[in-house]
This record gives structure tokens, C-alpha cells and sequence, in this order.
């Protein structure tokens, strides 16, 4: 469970009258309902400097009563304090780890300040490397604790990134760890570095006023401290920024001959702005200049057309990104993924539209977070499931974007064995609150169809994907490609007739005839392989050729080049 935004329209008494039986946590009465049940004041001081003492002794008071406690006043409807203790527990309970690092002072000063602990509870997922995390924030705090009290959110958006080294593949797979180290630099370092910067004025972004989820699309740097330094010098306003990108010529001869590794020594901002690149090298140039100037950024990738292509989104101002510098519209690249530096998962557009909006830091997303909260102790450390369905199901009521209430909530249905009839009208309460999220609406009414499938109403999930599919088609076409590759899966992983098969491969292909690489991808390759296996070679070059037709790929296209080198292969077989 961690807390990141998501959506949902259905009221909580709608939910309820769709639950499970009374044998199941869902059939319990709603939750409280809604209201102003929070100050908007934030969290407040019920700690005395006793409950801080034992809190802070690893040996003293039990958490499961601390955790009883906030139970017994969320019942009560005492949200605010509720919330105080629970994020104390969580903290104390992180502090407590065996072995940890954080020195004792440090916990001490947040089990004072509620602000702090709902900072760190609010931002810290499971992915997290808790002892990690914890050595971070207690060098960091050591060293500079009066800087660590000013940029708290610098110090944990640090902490949160840099407690794992990131995956080879980052900031980006097309230059060697020769020309580029990916050797994790000091956190200490890096907190340092951007405090020094703001001090000296070098930063579009004041770290001391941004938030954790913004920050830690800041602080992934991969050039060196001098490197960033002198852009700094060079690029400190905010207009220039979408221009870096274009800035770097595009090196034509080596996209044209396919070197798409960069193929030179050395990989420093200085050596990309005086050689040139590619797409990958202009979003990496751009991005790290504005990582550097305190701007959250990060590089996408994405098929469209005819290949695929790296751009760049990054943070105009506070609440508003630009998701498509070096996007090129005529190219329909549908979506892009890149890394979140928390985890190093993929992230997509959609997780930078959620941190667009700033929801979370109203009140009524502190409402939902100790609901949310609130279930995860009824259900882990109270045993409690009923409770916990209560909670999940206030949380997604007080702040209708919360995507890790909602996942709690369908999970609780699913794991008290509740029947397709009793889940699928919580799974179409998700969904259509989800509409403005295309990849959530997509995932929930994806499990609907599968709920359905199972309860054996073929027709309804067929038409559900269906519709998904001309839904998206357009603005989407992944997501539209995704049910149509997984009808495609479910025939072949059936067995059903081969020529059943290629009926539906050749209707997906004209359906899909705008989308490029991603059809290429999800339907083509998938089919060819599965007629490689049955020693259909003949019907396997007929799909290629097929694909070609409708995709119709430019001359020298990377897909054009795929298609060839198939079809060479095929033609030898």
C-alpha cells in the first residue's frame, strides 16, 4: 500500500449496496459519512513528551497499541487524532527496524512533528529499502541538520531514490557505462549540491517549497556535480528549457546506418551539444539540464509509426507539465514510459498527471490517507477485514483520486472470495471514475471482462474489450492494442483453429492500420511466433506481408527494417 493519487465517482453508500453477503468484510454497513471530518490545519501535536519518550525506545510501548488507539478514535469519528497516532506508529515502527541507523535524535525530532512523520509515511512505498532510507536520512541529518530541517522533502526525496542503484538500463540503455558511469553518487552529495545551488541562485525550483513526488524527479542526476554546475551557469531560465531538446542536431548519418548506441568515448553534456545525437541523446541532454535547475524531468520512450522515439516531459510551473517536448504529433506516438526513480518502476504519463493536479496536498487527501491508513491496520496488524473494507471504502469517498485506496478496496472483495456478481459493480464504480485516467479506467474495466469471461458471459467481456477498443483507438491506441492482443492470446493459448486465428489477426490489423509499431508489436510478432511454433512458416510470411500492407511503413523506417529482416528469416525457414 502507498499513496499515490487515484479516482473514483461512486458514492460509498452505492458501493454498499452492491457488497458481498454479511460472511464477507464488504457486507458491513458503509462508512462514516461524508464530511469535513479533518482540520485543514494539518495533523495535530497529541503526542505528550511521555508517548514521545516510549515511542522513541525501541523496547518501549507496543505499537499494536498505539495502533488500537487509532483505531478505537477513527471509529469514534476523531479523524484528526487518529491520524497523529497512526503516523506515529508508522514512523516508530520504521525507527524500530532491527538494526537501524537513524540516530535517536532524529526520531525523537519526528515523533514531534506530525507534519514531518505524515510527509515521510505519505511518500515511502513497500518498494522502498527501509534500511536504506533510514542510513540516508540519518547521514544526511548528522551532517547537516539545519539544512535537513529547511529541505526535509530534499532530504527524503533523496533518501527515497538513492536507498537502491537503478537498473542498467538508466537514464537510458544507448550509451555504455564506459562513456556514461551509472556508479551511484553520495546522497549526502546530492543534497548538498542542490541546497548549495539554491543558495547561490542557481535554481528555477525552490527545493525547501516542493513536494517529495516532485523532487524525486530532480534529484536522479547522472552527470557529474562540475557538469551541472556550468549548465546552470549557462541555461538559468525557464524559457530555454523545451528549446534544449532541438538544440542538439540530430545526427542523421548515424540514425540512418543504425547505430543507435552512442558511439564515441565519452557521454558528457558538453560532448551530446558538440557532436549531436539522436532522439535519446537530445531527451537526455534536456532532461539532466533541467533535473539540474531544480525542474522535474524525465525521458519517455514510446513506438509510433514507423520506429520509436524518446521525448521529454518536464514541469513548466507547479501543477502544470509539458509531456511532449521532441513529441512529434505526426509520428502518433500514443503513450511513453520511462523510469520512476522511486523503485526504478515504469512510469508512464498518467503517474506524471496525478502529480500535475496537486490533489494531495488538500485536506481532503489527508482525509483519505489515514482512511487508507486506517484499513491497512484493521487488516495487518488487527486482523480485522471488516474494518479494513470500511476504511478502504471512507478513504476512496474523501478524495476520489486515490488510486491505492481504490486497489485496497477491489482487493478486499477479492480476497474475501466475493462472487464475479458481487465485485464486477465495484470494478464499474472504479472504471467510470477512472474515465480521465485512461490507463486506470483501461486496467479496471480489463478485470471486469476477465470477471466476466470467468462467470462464463463471453458475449458481455468480448463486448467490453470491444468497446475499450474504440474508445482508444485514437487518442490510445496501446491501450486499445492491449485488449486486442489479449483476444488474440486467448485464442491462440485456447487452440483455437488456425484459420479462426488469422480471421481475427487480419480484422485486428485493418481495424489497427494507424498504429504502427505498437501493432507490429502486440499483434504481429505474437501471431508469427505462434505460427512458427505449429511449422506454419507460409501463413507466418503471409501475416508479416499482411502487417506491411496495412501498416505501410516509410522506406529505411525502423519498422520497415523489422518487417524485412522477418521476412528474410521466414523466407529461409
Amino acid at each position: 500500500m502507498f499513496f499515490r493519487p487515484a479516482l473514483i465517482l461512486t458514492s460509498i453508500a452505492t458501493l454498499a449496496s452492491h457488497a458481498p453477503a454479511a460472511d464477507s468484510p464488504t457486507g458491513l454497513p458503509p462508512a462514516p459519512a461524508p464530511g469535513a471530518r479533518m482540520s485543514p490545519a494539518g495533523f495535530p501535536a497529541v503526542l505528550t513528551a511521555e508517548d514521545v519518550k516510549a515511542l522513541a525506545d525501541p523496547n518501549g510501548t507496543s505499537l499494536d497499541t498505539i495502533y488500537q488507539k487509532a483505531a478505537t478514535l477513527w471509529k469514534a469519528g476523531k479523524w484528526d487524532e487518529a491520524g497523529s497516532w497512526v503516523v506515529a506508529a508508522r514512523w516508530a515502527e520504521f525507527a524500530r527496524q532491527q538494526g537501524s541507523p537513524l540516530p535517536p535524535l532524529l526520531t525523537t525530532q519526528f515523533l514531534q512533528r506530525p507534519d514531518w512523520m505524515a510527509a515521510f509515511v505519505g511518500n515511502i512505498t513497500p518498494g522502498d529499502k527501509k534500511s536504506e532510507v533510514a542510513a540516508i536520512l540519518g547521514s544526511i541529518s548528522k551532517a547537516e541538520p539545519q539544512q535537513f530541517c529547511t529541505y526535509l522533502n530534499l532530504a527524503l526525496a533523496v533518501s527515497f531514490v538513492y536507498d537502491q542503484s537503478p537498473p542498467k538500463g538508466w537514464p537510458h540503455s544507448q550509451v555504455s557505462t564506459t562513456a556514461l558511469s551509472r556508479a551511484p553518487k553520495d546522497p549526502l552529495e546530492v543534497f548538498r549540491f542542490f541546497v548549495s545551488s539554491q543558495t547561490k541562485g542557481r535554481l528555477l525550483e525552490n527545493p525547501a517549497k516542493m513536494e517529495v513526488r516532485e523532487l524525486i524527479y530532480v534529484v536522479d542526476i547522472a552527470p557529474s556535480f562540475a557538469e551541472i554546475t556550468e549548465a546552470q551557469q549557462r541555461f538559468g531560465n525557464r524559457s530555454r528549457l523545451p528549446g534544449l531538446y532541438s538544440s542538439i542536431k540530430y545526427d542523421h548519418p548515424r540514425a540512418d546506418t543504425g547505430v543507435y548506441s552512442w558511439p564515441y568515448e565519452t557521454y558528457g553534456l558538453e560532448d551530446i551539444a558538440k557532436k549531436g545525437g539522436i532522439c535519446v541523446d537530445q531527451a537526455y541532454y534536456m532532461s539532466q539540464i533541467s533535473k539540474g535547475l531544480g525542474v522535474p524531468a524525465v525521458i519517455f520512450c514510446g513506438g509510433g509509426q514507423d520506429g520509436y522515439h524518446a521525448w521529454v516531459a518536464y514541469q513548466e510551473k507547479p501543477g502544470k507539465w509539458n509531456m511532449n517536448v521532441g513529441r512529434y504529433a505526426e509520428h502518433k506516438y500514443a503513450v511513453g514510459h520511462g523510469y520512476d526513480p522511486q523503485n526504478w518502476r515504469q512510469s508512464s504519463d498518467w503517474d506524471l498527471a496525478y502529480l500535475a493536479e496537486r490533489f494531495f496536498e488538500a485536506p481532503r487527501y489527508r482525509e483519505s490517507m489515514v482512511a487508507n491508513l486506517m484499513g491497512d491496520v484493521f487488516e495487518s496488524k488487527l486482523k480485522d477485514s471488516k474494518s479494513a473494507a470500511i476504511a478502504y471504502r471512507a478513504s476512496v469517498d474523501a478524495e476520489k483520486r486515490n488510486a491505492s485506496a481504490w486497489g485496497d478496496l477491489v482487493r478486499v472483495y477479492q480476497e474475501a472470495k466475493a462472487t464475479p456478481q458481487q465485485i464486477e459493480p465495484v470494478l464499474e464504480a472504479a472504471a467510470t471514475a477512472l474515465t480521465r485516467y485512461a490507463d486506470l479506467e483501461a486496467e479496471y474495466r480489463s478485470q471486469l471482462a476477465d470477471s466476466m469471461e470467468k462467470r462464463g458471459d463471453a458475449e458481455g467481456a468480448a463486448k467490453m474489450r470491444q468497446r475499450l477498443m474504440r474508445r482508444y483507438v485514437e487518442a490510445r491506441p496501446d491501450l486499445a492494442l492491449d485488449q486486442a492482443g489479449k483476444r488474440l492470446r486467448q485464442m491462440m493459448e485456447r487452440g483455437s483453429l488456425t484459420g479462426d486465428i488469422r480471421r481475427e489477426y487480419n480484422s485486428l490489423m485493418l481495424y489497427f492500420d494507424d498504429a504502427g509499431t505498437a501493432a507490429w508489436d502486440t499483434l504481429t510478432e505474437p501471431f508469427v511466433a505462434f505460427l512458427q511454433k505449429q511449422k506454419e512458416n507460409k501463413a507466418a510470411l503471409d501475416a508479416v506481408r499482411t502487417a506491411r500492407r496495412k501498416l505501410k511503413p516509410k522506406p529505411d523506417s525502423q519498422l520497415e527494417k523489422y518487417m524485412t529482416e522477418l521476412e528474410k528469416e521466414l523466407g529461409k525457414a
